[in-house]
């Protein structure tokens, strides 16, 4: 699995791509691009048992083998799928071997045992680290020779599905949307210091997705929180660029109205709610689904490098730059338009960038409602001190322009743009 890239970097980072990136978000390439990727839902308790039976009959008895993979926390599910294969012929492995933020070194030790085992199915069982790790696992068992940092989003597929028939995601948390996206993101632990890259490609994408409330009731206070702040980060940041279609733009405003509902009776009541549960798997799958078929928005490669260099979780970190993210795009579009009444902001009866600045606030008090943070210096998890955030902004902002999601706003942005958000980002201060 050795690649000769300790000093490469990936194709996103290019400044020739970069500069041309912009003309992708024209009318004309849209329709190039357009198209719609997404995969097979099951649902329930029913859903589990459907499952079971397409992969149980997709597969010749001499190709049953199934890689389950976890972290420490999520590997407490195995018995629940262990039981639902019960009545077939499968052989069924665990790795538990996940370790948050993907770390380069644990994509290898995944490789070493799908060598080992010979796996036709892997099945990730956890949170985005644990699905990210899978389908990075996947391109590096199938094929050994190809450089992650290479891989562009433009190609589409890249000749998997060879060795593993069917990868299957199983979310255990209600925000990375991952289950259905063609993307994975990376921790770089070769640069100094450590960089997320983004990888993506069409042939990642899980093949077969199960939902069920059993997977995602017992989170704990704050990653209900994170998690559904990253499915609002998702759905709002995809929502207000012009990189849509139709059905992207139905499947973001719901995932939106659907968080909005929910997510805060979550805070509140926890496992008790599963019907709030049910909503939020379904919006955060939604969600995944809008910006990997739109684009997603700067919140994203703001919160990447905000979250990487201060040590904060990824939702959190996305969520915290939501409102900054509506209000940069609405100088090129009016789609933010479309958010006033659900959040009930009476734009007909305001002046233009008095409706913009009342739809932020609102996004804000929604973000502070669910236990949020809309300024650095708010966030407690950990707690920032200003010097040391200030002193990272730089190489913050050099990260963010550099992010993969970078390339997605249909506003451009420059290293300065980064550097005054970063700076205002402290008190929450919105530019606009």
């Amino acid at each position: 699995m050795e690649e000769d890239n300790s000093e490469q970097k990936p194709w996103y980072e290019d400044p020739f791509i970069q500069e041309m990136m912009g003309l992708m978000g024209a009318r004309a390439m849209r329709s190039v691009m357009a198209g719609f990727k997404a995969n097979l839902v099951f649902s329930g308790e029913n859903g589990i048992a459907d499952a079971t039976k397409y992969m149980d009959q997709s597969l010749y008895d001499n190709e049953k083998r199934i890689l389950v993979i976890t972290d420490n926390f999520t590997k407490k599910f195995l018995p629940k799928m262990e039981d639902a294969f019960s009545n077939t012929n499968f052989e069924i492995k665990l790795w538990e071997g996940v370790k948050a933020e993907v770390p380069y070194e644990t994509i290898e030790k995944g490789v070493q045992i799908c060598k080992e085992f010979n796996p036709t199915i892997l099945m990730a069982i956890g949170g985005g680290s644990v699905m990210d790790t899978a389908k990075i696992v996947n391109i590096k068992y199938e094929k050994p020779e190809l450089n992650l940092l290479n891989i562009d989003a433009v190609s589409g597929s890249i000749g998997l599905h060879r060795k593993i028939k069917h990868l299957v995601a199983i979310p255990t948390t209600i925000g990375t949307g991952s289950e259905v996206t063609t993307a994975a993101v990376l921790n770089d632990t070769r640069r100094a210091p450590h960089k997320k890259i983004g990888i993506t490609a069409d042939d990642i994408l899980p093949t077969i997705v199960i939902l069920h409330p059993d997977f995602v009731k017992d989170l704990p206070p704050f990653l209900i929180m994170g998690t559904g702040l990253d499915t609002f980060a998702h759905a709002m940041g995809a929502y207000v660029s012009n990189w849509n279609n139709p059905l992207t733009t139905a499947i973001n405003i719901t995932a939106i109205k659907e968080t909005l509902q929910y997510l805060p009776r979550l805070v509140k009541y926890g496992s008790k709610d599963l019907e709030g549960w049910e909503h939020m798997q379904w919006a955060a799958l939604m969600a995944g689904l809008g910006f990997s078929n739109s684009m997603p928005g700067i919140e994203h490669a703001l919160g990447h490098s905000f979250g990487a260099l201060m040590e904060v979780h990824h939702g959190y970190s996305v969520g915290l730059f939501t409102p900054q993210s509506v209000a940069w795009q609405a100088k090129v579009t009016e789609r933010w338009r479309d958010l006033c009444p659900i959040f009930e902001v009476e734009d007909k009866q305001m002046s233009r960038q008095k409706a913009l600045e009342s739809l932020i606030e609102n996004i804000q008090t929604f973000i502070r409602k669910v236990g949020g943070a809309v300024a650095v210096r708010e966030v407690k998890r950990p707690i920032i001190k200003e010097e040391d955030y200030k002193t990272k902004i730089p190489l913050m902002a050099e990260y963010a322009l550099n992010d993969i999601a970078h390339l997605a706003s249909y506003r451009p942005l420059r290293l300065e743009n980064y550097l005054n958000i970063y700076k205002s980002a402290w008190n929450g201060e919105i530019i606009y």
